[in-house]
């Protein structure tokens, strides 16, 4: 059960740095030291949506969906911990046909409220 939770979460690293500390970071090679392969941009359309009374986010929930290559794909981000800079939400993504999310192949089990609670 345990590595099926974390199968599906994200590690990111979040900091917040200004232009003259980001020079500084590149010109001493730290990034690349700490890189697990070569960086990359990528141009990415995402949409976020939620209630109107932003029921998604009280829950601690967040509903994206983003174009991928030439396919939508939608993901369900939950149960964020933060600790010193790291996220590591568990994050559930499926195809879907559209920009619109499509709740209803959302397949969530281990959420502390059904899905369709929180959106009523």
């Amino acid at each position: 059960m345990r590595d099926e939770y974390l199968a599906g979460r994200e590690f990111e690293l979040k900091f917040e740095v200004d232009d003259a500390q980001l020079r500084r970071l590149r010109s001493k090679r730290v990034l690349d030291q700490i890189a697990v392969g070569r960086a990359s941009n990528k141009k990415l359309r995402s949409i976020y949506f939620d209630t109107a009374d932003h029921s998604l986010r009280a829950n601690g929930l967040s509903l994206r969906v983003r174009r991928v290559r030439n396919a939508w794909v939608q993901t369900l981000k939950f149960d964020h911990q933060f600790k010193s800079g790291l996220s590591q939400p568990v994050e559930i993504e499926q195809s879907i046909p559209g920009a619109s999310p499509d709740i209803a192949r959302l397949n969530v089990t281990n959420l502390p409220q059904s899905l369709s609670q929180i959106l009523k």
